[in-house]
């Protein structure tokens, strides 16, 4: 039976490939959970992940909720209708619990045991098609059409459905700790079971209309649709599809657009606007958030629905006039290679001019970086699990995954063979090695400690369950100190490998998924609390020292000799100065095209995990060196005025000038009507780096413009916002 239905829908996607009338299929996860459902948190970042790992166009998502193990779940009493009808469809007998595609649910009730099916399937050939006509203006409804396309007749039970979810959490947080619940349902339309439909097929077009009600507590911009289309007889889904709300994403002063290359900065200006107005043109989208003046400017994210190619571009929204303003001076660390894979990558190792590539569902990839611009694949092993860190020892790499910990025998590159497996009760995220060790972050399980004296047949010594959910680990002096999740810092004695004791621990206020050391201190990625820097001299009781704010949330960190390297999500790839961490400065920035999810260091070369791309960066520059650890001040090759920072700045910002030879540097401030309102600098200079602040107390808010000329070699401009 099996193998004539493989021949029936064989024939039926080759006769549509051959009619030109077959549409590009996008994945459906749909996930049940409960706010208090323990095991359900370590479901948290997986989610997360392919979220933003994998586009809305390549992967959809609804997340519902159950009664179990507690009916105090906000949003399950929000609508117990149709989460009950959901779960019942699918005979959901407990959480956490994902539904893929409508046909894989996973008896490990684990992400990483069904996405893979569902992540084949993006793309495969499917009869039907959704569009959704242009989002409403904002109001206290949400009218939705959705023309649906049948290339072929539909089965007997087809439905169509279509699913109002929030993009982020409205409900009071459970006693599970994760408090950022994403695309989670409040309406069905129709029914739960959605909305019968017939076609002859042809291309025949059916038009679906329906208007949602905005649920209590929520608001017009946190809000999505899905709509899908579901044989309800064999439950499998046919095409899913997305639609948002104009989406944002405001984090303090400094925003940066991210879109295709080359990538550009946005700056709305919007005149008396009112509180949340979406601002959008035909092609893109726009949204300003947190309004209360009557002329305001902000930073945004450009959403990427347009790049933009001219200085500025005007748009209109109801009676307001929009003046949208592009630069692209904005990026400072130079990209010198990278390697693209078919999936999301996680992290590498470079030794000796090869680089090894924690590349996801792709196994370990291995590649020649004797040329950094080039990097030639050499190979790659599947190894049949979710790869997220690797580390090299000698002629074994040991890589870490979904499922547990492995060794590779990479004596040869180009031939890479697996030679032993490890089991872990929980995903491991990161290792470190000491001596014969392996110590791994092992998410819900803690600690987990590897014995791998023989590199070819590693033994589980013991898991070790931590206060969190361990991200990142790293080993000092008999200590193992773990980025444990919403638990902050754990520190744990492992002078005895087999018998872990916490030490110290200190909570960060934040998500703690990324940890370096160096000397007695601690950097912690603390997630949307940007970086906290602690003083672990004393293990027993780690101490406060100091926190920065990051322009996007801190996911992974690394430090050498004072110069911090920040993978920072949607926001990019940053480096600062932390020798004062009273002070630390930025020393620069790449906004790159994807998330930055993670970081690794060696030497003067940076690589950064980007969605499908791992990035190496020469972070050498202008700023100081880490190479070997040797501080020096690189003398500047060209007369350059740099991006100033903050911007927008509020009260003040600092622009840099870097000067190959001595010479006479006039640096002013003028206002919109070409008003000198500020001199920082009108003299004899030496050759070097330079650094002016513009104070704009007793200004008002606007645009400004920092003119920078030496007579005959320099004559730049470049515009700053001040924001009150």
């Amino acid at each position: 039976m099996k193998f004539a239905r493989t021949l029936l829908i064989l024939a039926l996607l080759l006769t549509l490939v051959s009619s030109g009338q077959a549409f590009e299929k996008t994945v459906l996860v749909e996930y049940f959970t409960n706010v208090n459902c323990g095991p359900c948190a370590g479901q948290h970042d997986p989610i997360e992940n392919m979220l933003n790992n994998y586009t809305r166009d390549e992967i959809t998502y609804i997340c519902y909720h159950t009664s179990w193990p507690s009916s105090q779940d906000g949003y399950y009493v929000g609508n117990i209708s149709e989460n009950s009808g959901r779960w019942n469809y699918y005979g959901v007998g407990y959480v956490p619990w994902f539904q893929v595609e409508g046909m894989f649910d996973d008896i490990n009730a684990t992400l990483a045991a069904v996405l893979p099916s569902g992540i084949a399937r993006i793309g495969e050939y499917t009869p039907y098609q959704i569009e959704f006509g242009a989002w409403p203006e904002a109001g206290a409804t949400v009218p939705i059409t959705a023309t649906l396309t049948c290339a072929e007749p539909a089965f007997v039970n087809m439905r169509f459905n279509m699913v109002l979810i929030d993009r982020s959490m409205v409900v009071p947080p459970g006693s599970n700790g994760v408090d950022d619940y994403k695309y989670n349902m409040l309406d069905m339309a129709y029914t739960a079971a959605g909305q019968t439909f017939t076609t002859t097929g042809g291309n025949e077009e059916l038009v679906f209309e329906y208007t949602f009600n905005i649920p209590a507590n929520n608001s017009f911009g946190n809000l999505a649709v899905v709509a899908f289309v579901q044989d309800y007889a064999t439950s499998e889904i046919y095409q899913s599809a997305f639609i948002s709300s104009p989406e944002v994403i405001i984090q303090g002063n400094v925003q940066h657009a991210i879109t295709e290359d080359p990538m550009w900065f946005a700056v709305v200006q919007l005149n008396g606007g009112d509180d949340g107005q979406a601002l959008t043109d035909q092609d893109g989208y726009f949204s300003i958030g947190g309004l209360d003046e009557s002329d305001y400017v902000i930073d945004v994210f450009l959403t990427g629905y347009e790049q933009l190619t001219t200085e500025s571009e005007f748009f209109a929204y109801g009676t307001h006039q929009v003046t949208l303003a592009v630069t692209n001076e904005h990026e400072n660390i130079d990209m010198i290679g990278g390697m693209g894979a078919g999936g999301p990558v996680n992290n590498a190792f470079e030794v000796d001019d090869i680089a090894y590539v924690a590349a996801g569902f792709d196994g370990l990839s291995i590649y020649n970086i004797s040329d950094y611009a080039s990097p030639q694949e050499l190979s790659t092993l599947n190894i049949g699990d979710e790869i997220f860190d690797v580390i090299v020892d000698g002629d074994y790499a040991f890589a870490s995954g979904a499922s547990g910990v492995y060794s590779v025998d990479i004596s040869t590159p180009g031939s890479p063979s697996l030679e032993s497996t490890v089991t872990t009760s929980s995903s491991v995220f990161n290792l470190a090695m000491d001596g014969t060790y392996l110590y791994g972050a092992g998410a819900s399980a803690g600690l987990v400690v590897i014995n791998a004296a023989s590199p070819g047949d590693l033994s589980l010594v013991t898991e070790y369950d931590t206060p969190g959910y361990a991200r990142d680990i790293v080993i000092a002096d008999g200590y193992a100190l773990l980025a444990d999740g919403a638990s902050g810092l754990t520190v744990l004695d492992i002078g005895t490998p087999g018998s872990p004791v916490v030490e110290g621990s200190y909570d960060t206020d934040g998500y703690a998924s990324g940890i370096a050391m160096e000397g007695i201190k601690v950097y912690i990625a603390d997630d949307q609390q940007g970086v906290k820097i602690i003083n672990v001299d004393n293990p027993d009781a780690p101490q406060f020292v100091a926190q920065f704010d990051c322009t996007g949330r801190a996911k992974q960190v690394e430090v050498n000799n004072d110069t911090l390297v920040v993978a920072e999500d949607i926001g990019g790839f940053f480096m600062y100065d932390v020798s004062a961490p009273a002070n630390v400065q930025q020393l620069g920035y790449s906004l790159t095209p994807g998330t930055s999810s993670s970081v690794a260091l060696f030497g003067i070369h940076a690589y950064v995990a980007d969605s499908d791309w791992m990035l190496i960066f020469d972070i050498s520059g202008n700023y100081t060196s880490i190479e070997e650890g040797v501080e020096t001040e690189a003398l500047p090759t060209a007369y350059e005025m740099e991006s100033a920072y903050p911007n927008p700045f509020n009260p003040s910002t600092t622009v840099g000038i870097n000067l190959p030879n001595p010479a006479d540097l006039s640096v002013s401030v003028y206002n919109v009507i070409g008003q000198q309102v500020a001199v920082l600098a009108n003299g004899r200079m030496n050759a070097g780096h330079h650094e002016f602040t513009f104070d704009a107390h007793g200004l008002t808010s606007g645009l400004y413009f920092i003119r920078a000329t030496v007579p005959g070699q320099m004559n730049n401009v470049q515009k700053v916002m001040l924001v009150r």
